[in-house]
């Protein structure tokens, strides 16, 4: 009986210095895997499963959707952890790597989630800057997103900013008022 104790005592003093998120691999750019390549209807790289089957098959849908109908190539990657790695760096290289959007329009979206910082990035090419602008970004995510992640429910979160995203993109979603936008 003392030596379950012993193993209980240890269990806990492991789980108290390094959390379970000490765990989650750490990815580089060049280990993302680009679902691109292999299947052009896929838009979501998850490689770690964050997002259930029934959340990425609704993201791809909308996004393939998006693609066929206004050309906007939107990429989604749910990370477990990058590291130390600078968010906005490994955003920027993960775009500019996977060549998302085309060279004609540039009308590329990378949208980026990191699950042990808890943190979003949307990283957007020339040919879409004006209308998925910085304060449409953060709107999207504290509007749409943020408040589902808090919730515990980032398939819903994923799903509304993406809708969202996608009305940005087609032109379905409309400008609110200036006042009413923020930095």
């Amino acid at each position: 009986m003392k030596s379950k104790s012993i193993y209980i005592t240890i269990l806990l003093m492991a789980l108290t210095l390094f959390p379970v998120g000490a765990f989650a691999k750490e990815y580089q750019v060049k280990d993302v895997p680009n679902v691109l390549l292999k299947d052009a209807r896929q838009r979501v790289s998850d490689p770690e499963g964050l997002l259930s089957p029934l959340a990425r098959d609704s993201v791809n849908r909308m996004l393939a959707s998006l693609k066929s109908e206004d050309g906007a190539e939107v990429a989604v990657v749910m990370l477990p952890s990058i590291g130390d790695a600078d968010l906005f760096d490994f955003a920027h290289e993960l775009f500019r790597t996977w060549g998302i959007g085309n060279k004609k329009t540039n009308g590329g979206l990378l949208i980026l989630y990191v699950d042990d910082i808890h943190r979003l990035r949307f990283t957007t090419g020339y040919g879409i800057e004006g209308t998925m602008t910085d304060a449409m970004t953060k709107r999207i995510a504290t509007r749409y997103m943020v408040p589902r992640f808090k919730e515990g429910n980032t398939d819903q979160g994923m799903i509304d900013g993406i809708k969202a995203s996608c009305d940005v993109l087609d032109g379905s979603m409309q400008p609110e008022p200036e006042e009413e936008e923020e930095d």
